[in-house]
């Protein structure tokens, strides 16, 4: 459902998976929320730019 909602989030989505799966759930979450917020302002920007 979230790669629907943002498409743009799906490699990340991906990432986050194989991370979680070598690394552990803590480390991982925090990159995963900054990809996130990466996601969420470029997608501000490109809304006011229309």
């Amino acid at each position: 459902m979230l790669n629907e909602l943002y498409p743009e989030l799906a490699l990340t989505v991906k990432a986050y998976e194989k991370l979680t799966e070598t690394v552990g759930m803590d480390s991982t979450l925090t990159i995963f929320w900054e990809q996130v917020n990466v996601v969420r302002k470029d997608l501000k920007k490109s809304k006011k730019m229309n």
